[in-house]
């Protein structure tokens, strides 16, 4: 029994070796496919492997003390140049207001008013007051002329009241005095 089917088995492997053409070359194709499709998984994995990797060195990167004292470094410039920027405007808006005020008060400047031909009288006594009307003066008293330039020291020998209503631009106050 044994003998009949071993010389059974033997049978059915002929005819599967006649079946089968060339088995070895079937096997070496079958085995290059499976080698072919191994490189690609491999390929595909180590691919995927390296982003992981490129990903995590990105990260780490992120994280390094340098790196955020890089950072750190760029934007504390790039806010001095907005702080400088800052202060420029604001300067030059303060030196436009400065030009616009100096030369309001020069133009209410008693000096300037000096320089107009206009003069400003006041008393030579120890308080030394602006003279705003005539008949304040006593005649004999002396009195102190501002001009445009220099002073003059002058003596009163008469002053005379108002000409007009108060506020009249044609009436006004009048003072002789000796120079």
């Amino acid at each position: 029994r044994r003998w009949e089917r071993d010389q059974q088995r033997l049978l059915l492997a002929r005819q599967r070796l006649t079946i089968m053409p060339r088995p070895v070359e079937r096997l070496m194709f079958h085995l290059d496919q499976l080698a072919g499709r191994l490189q690609e998984s491999l390929t595909i994995r180590l691919a995927a492997g390296r982003q992981r990797v490129d990903g995590a060195a990105l990260a780490l990167a992120g994280c390094n003390p340098r790196h955020r004292l890089d950072l750190s470094g760029q934007r504390l410039e790039q806010l001095r140049k907005r702080l400088l920027q800052g202060i420029s405007g604001r300067l030059a808006t303060t030196e436009e207001r400065f030009g616009r005020a100096a030369g309001v008060l020069h133009a209410v400047s008693p000096l300037a008013t000096l320089a107009r031909g206009y003069a400003i009288a006041r008393t030579t006594a120890p308080k030394r007051r602006i003279i705003t009307e005539a008949l304040r003066i006593a005649p004999g008293s002396e009195v102190e002329v501002i001009l445009h330039r220099g002073r003059l020291i002058c003596r009163v020998t008469d002053s005379m009241e108002e000409e007009g209503k108060a506020g009249d631009r044609d009436g006004q106050s009048r003072a002789a005095s000796t120079f």
